[in-house]
Order: C-alpha cells, then sequence, then structure tokens
C-alpha cells in the first residue's frame, strides 16, 4: 500500500475520531461513526506497521543512496504509536468481553430413535 494512501487512511481516521471526542463527553461505542472510526484507525494502523516493515525490508535489499530510511521511519513510529494507544481500550474492552449463551444454547436436543 503505497504511503500516500496509508496517510490519507490516518488523517481520515483521526479527523473523525477527534470529531467525536471533541463534541462529546462520554464516547458511545454503539455510535456507528465512532465504530467507524476504529476500523478506520485499526486499518491505518496495520497499513503502518506493513509500510514500516516495508521500508525496512527494502533498506536491507539494497541501500538507496539519498534515501534517509531513519528519518522516514522516525516519522511513522509515532504515528503508530499514537493510534495503538487510541485503539488499546477498544482492543481490552473486546478482548475482556464475556459472552452470554443464547436460549437455544440450553434448549435440549430430542434425538429422534428408530
Amino acid at each position: 500500500m503505497p504511503i500516500k494512501s496509508t496517510a490519507r487512511i490516518l488523517i481520515t481516521s483521526v479527523a473523525l475520531l477527534m470529531s467525536q471526542v471533541a463534541t462529546a463527553a462520554e464516547i458511545d461505542q454503539r455510535d456507528p461513526n465512532y465504530q467507524l472510526a476504529i476500523e478506520h484507525l485499526a486499518d491505518a494502523s496495520h497499513a503502518i506497521k506493513v509500510a514500516i516493515e516495508s521500508i525496512r525490508n527494502s533498506d536491507a535489499a539494497y541501500n538507496l543512496h539519498g534515501m534517509n530510511i531513519q528519518e522516514h521511519l522516525g516519522r511513522l513510529q509515532p504515528v503508530k504509536k499514537n493510534i495503538d494507544m487510541l485503539l488499546f481500550p477498544e482492543e481490552k474492552r473486546i478482548k475482556e468481553q464475556v459472552l452470554t449463551p443464547d436460549s437455544i444454547f440450553f434448549t435440549p436436543v430430542k434425538l429422534i430413535e428408530d
């Protein structure tokens, strides 16, 4: 995924999330816009991770003169840390979610006998 596309996803995701945070004292996790923002942030986080790995692989394969790899990585890593910080509460909430069985789960199954 090109870095321009990654930046576009990142900017959109952060704008959506920040607009929700700025307008409300509480975040409603059921709000479709919040869920969309979190989904975009997760996509952006993955895209940045792939971009960082690709830049490192590119540098390992061939040293391109005039391309400062450390400068590019230095710009991407803080953005990834910021996004991961925003995603951490949602990841924790999903991980610790308790599943409640449906009533169908407790319904006894009748076996047909010959």
